[in-house]
């Protein structure tokens, strides 16, 4: 046999494997999605006029209470550093930030399908193999009772 010779238990534990993968990659996917949509989201509120008429505003983070509310001045915004941490910035510089987000979102949203075909491609290859295998044990099997 060659060096190149892989038992099927190994074949079936790299599916295995691969479908695991393929799924933590398919939720990643989602939640980049998620995110790229409130990116999106965040830079259309961005060019609201500077005053407005009295819109619903979140009062919290996870929209548990809309505030009535009207824009004095959207010149400067709070915007979300992390850990739960506001920066009141102007909102150019807010935009510049959201894009940039939104370029490095999308860029691992490509990568991430990109790796997504690559498993998917690698998992039917192993599948057709372990099917192939599957097949020609049962002729095997046939021809050994016949």
């Amino acid at each position: 046999m060659s060096s190149k010779t892989i038992d099927l238990n190994t074949i079936v534990a790299r599916t295995e494997m691969l479908r695991q993968r393929l799924a933590s990659v398919e939720v990643i996917i989602q939640q980049l999605q998620a995110a790229i949509g409130s990116v999106k989201t965040a830079l259309e509120s961005l060019s609201a006029p500077e005053k407005a008429e009295k819109m619903l505003v979140p009062g919290d983070p996870g929209f548990n209470v809309m505030l009535r509310a009207q824009i004095e001045d959207s010149s400067k915004v709070f915007y979300h550093i992390g850990s739960g941490i506001y920066a009141y910035i102007d909102k150019d510089k807010a935009e510049l930030y959201l894009t940039e987000r939104l370029a490095n979102l999308s860029k691992m949203l490509s990568q991430l399908r990109g790796e997504r075909e690559a498993l998917a491609s690698e998992l039917a290859q192993l599948e057709y193999i372990i099917q192939a295998a599957i097949a020609s044990a049962q002729r095997a099997q046939k021809s050994q009772r016949g």
